[in-house]
């Protein structure tokens, strides 16, 4: 072993001493930030449990500043390594602290994670057993098997085709529900259903919609986790909304590793082909990739895997957490830490360099315009840097914010964006819904306002002393003209379906035409393909969009207009 170094945070390969491919022999650095630990060691370990090595740091040679690195030579076979940080210091969550040195955390840098079955070697080297005792199943481990592979992307595009907002339909898609639902099975072959590869399976069906673009959700490694007792004293509208199915959440546990959970067949390391697989395949067909990312709760709730802590909130919970790691701590990630900035841009560098993605739609980003402390920034730091980050130029980066509470001006200019950042515009689906389902009155202005490109957030205002990042114009095409959030109910639940379905049908199809003709960006919900006359209006529908768009959505409005 050597020193190590404090960059690039993550594992990296340092030199191939030998041979080549898989059965490389090489030297690693390994370097994890954590300013509170006063102890600090790395666990490595085979895929089987096998050969394990626990390698404890010395803070006066393996740690500079808040980064403890260290250097490992001599490794062969270094992609059937798995790895982790046991970190301890003076406050463990005995004493209330963020600390708990008998859990193996998952480096947050690592951009592969596999379930491991720790061996009794790891439990003899902690210095405090778990609350549970042994753990009863696999933990969730990094993996190194991306320092030795790389994936043929054949002749897909990189990146993809690139189209202007205005020419886009987004199409959201939860890639188990998308693929195991009953509309799945005409298309999906038993085998790959629910996984990455039955979204190849039903490419078809995503062409024939009319989408441009498919956002997929919920393909970062993520671990169910019960919900939250609910708290009778918590202000109404608080800033994160918790929406479960059987009690249960799905919740990020890295933003850089793919989820394992929908990989088709028995190896759970296939987790980044197959995903790669799938934007290949939706390239090649066309579309554009988006993946919905969560940079507010985490997976690491308390309550959550038995109270387990297994990332962010073990290293340094300070840091990583607003209010800490320690019992109680909600898993909140605290965006206004520069370690905090610092592993979103990383993250979302990642995917685009990596994974080639095009773009992502941020879910809860009022929690990335608050400081260190949780106080509303006008001007974020954190949007400010996704706003210029060169890497991330043409990528579509959509804001969707929760609460408007927790966003700077009551949320009245939406999610600060540097003229830069598109918006998943709720009050599109507040207001058409309202009239079109609830036959609200008083709503025709607002359905105007609507049908406009939402002027109230697009057009520059530069008469209320707003910051630069909220004044500043956008083309109406930044307006995301979606029905529902992301996430959010099945459009014919949304449209009064459950209770009336016929009825539902009618306003289902309005709510289809609005979004349509309406000036801005159409989002729709995978839930529209699942019944065939809704299929089939949708694409009707986006079909006379396409062939009247420069009428509907005009890059900009430069002179008043009526609507009929």
């Amino acid at each position: 072993m050597g020193t190590g170094n404090p960059e690039p945070l993550g594992p990296s390969l340092v030199a191939v001493t030998s041979g080549a491919g898989p059965e490389a022999t090489c030297t690693l650095n390994f370097a994890v930030f954590s300013r509170h630990a006063s102890s600090m060691s790395l666990a490595i370990l085979r895929r089987d449990g096998a050969g394990y090595l626990e390698v404890a740091l010395d803070p006066a040679t393996h740690r500079t500043g808040d980064v403890w690195h260290v250097e490992l030579q001599g490794l062969r076979n270094v992609g059937g390594l798995c790895y982790g940080w046991r970190a301890s210091g003076d406050k463990t969550w005995a004493d209330g602290g963020s600390f708990h040195p008998a859990y193996i955390m998952l480096d947050p840098y690592c951009p592969r994670a596999l379930p491991v079955t720790l061996p009794q070697a790891a439990y003899d080297a902690a210095p405090l057993l778990p609350p549970q005792g042994r753990l009863p199943g696999p933990v969730l481990l990094g993996s190194l098997s991306h320092l030795t592979e790389a994936f043929d992307w054949g002749m897909s595009p990189a990146p993809g085709p690139r189209r202007s907002l205005e020419e886009s339909v987004l199409l959201e898609l939860d890639v188990a529900d998308f693929t195991a639902g009953p509309s799945a099975e005409r298309l999906v072959p038993l085998d790959h259903r629910g996984t990455y590869l039955g979204v190849i399976d039903r490419l078809p069906d995503i062409v024939a919609s009319g989408a441009t673009a498919v956002v997929l959700s919920n393909v970062f490694l993520s671990s169910l986790t019960a919900a939250p007792p609910h708290d009778p004293d918590e202000e109404e509208g608080a800033s994160v909304a918790w929406p479960s199915t059987g009690g249960q959440l799905r919740r990020p546990l890295s933003f850089m590793a793919p989820e394992v959970a929908l990989v088709a067949g028995p190896d759970p390391a296939a987790a980044a082909s197959q995903l790669k697989a799938v934007v290949a395949a939706l390239h090649g067909a066309g579309l554009e990739v988006l993946l919905e990312a969560e940079f507010c709760l985490t997976a690491e709730v308390a309550g959550g895997a038995g109270g387990r802590l297994q990332s962010m909130a073990g290293l340094d919970g300070d840091m990583y957490v607003r209010g800490g790691g320690g019992p109680g701590a909600r898993g909140v990630l605290n965006t206004g830490q520069p370690v905090v900035r610092q592993l979103v841009r990383s993250a979302l560098r990642h995917w685009v360099s990596e994974f080639r993605v095009d773009g992502f739609v941020l879910v809860n980003a009022e929690n990335l315009a608050q400081d260190p402390l949780g106080a509303v920034r006008d001007s974020p730091p954190l949007l400010e840097e996704l706003a210029a980050d060169p890497v991330l130029r043409d990528a579509k980066i959509i804001a969707s914010g929760n609460d408007g509470g927790l966003l700077p001006r009551g949320g009245e200019r939406g999610v600060p964006h540097y003229g830069v950042l598109a918006e998943w515009n709720g009050r599109f689906a507040r207001d058409i819904i309202a009239l079109l389902r609830d036959n609200a009155g008083g709503r025709l202005s607002a359905l105007a306002t609507r049908l406009m490109g939402s002027p109230d957030l697009t057009a520059a205002r530069w008469d209320a002393g707003l910051p630069g990042g909220l004044a500043a114009g956008r083309r109406p095409g930044y307006s995301v003209n979606a029905l529902s959030a992301p996430g959010g109910p099945a459009l014919l639940s949304l449209a009064g379906g459950d209770e009336d379905l016929e009825r539902g049908e009618v306003v289902a199809r309005s709510l289809l035409v609005a979004a349509a003709v309406a000036q801005g960006t159409p989002a729709l919900s995978g839930s529209v393909l699942a019944r065939a006359g809704l299929r089939r209006f949708a694409a009707a529908a986006l079909q006379l969009r396409r062939k009247y768009r420069h009428l509907l959505a005009p890059p900009l409005l430069d002179s008043p207009r009526d609507i009929t």
